[in-house]
């Protein structure tokens, strides 16, 4: 932790840099479109899809997208298998 000066009064304040907070235990409430669709390896364009189609439930903060994370992992929960076939 460490204290620096708050721009607007002055007065010092206690705060921790983002690099240096720890992780959240558990799982994230919601994610940025980008991770999510690294994540589960679909487009943006794909996650925004299913979003239209009601599959996929997306959180407006400002100017960013958010992923609900549940719904995430219950839309790629809910793919069909892939199948394989052995090539001849």
């Amino acid at each position: 932790m460490r204290v620096a000066r708050c721009p607007m009064r002055g007065d010092a304040m206690n705060y921790t840099p983002m690099n240096e907070r720890p992780e959240p235990e558990g799982e994230p409430l919601a994610i940025r479109l980008d991770r999510a669709a690294y994540l589960s390896a679909m487009s943006r364009n794909t996650l925004y899809r299913h979003a239209m189609a009601g599959r996929l439930r997306l959180i407006k903060a400002g100017r960013h997208t958010l992923v609900d994370y549940p719904s995430l992992k219950a839309l790629v929960a809910s793919l069909p298998a892939a199948r394989l076939t052995n090539a001849a």
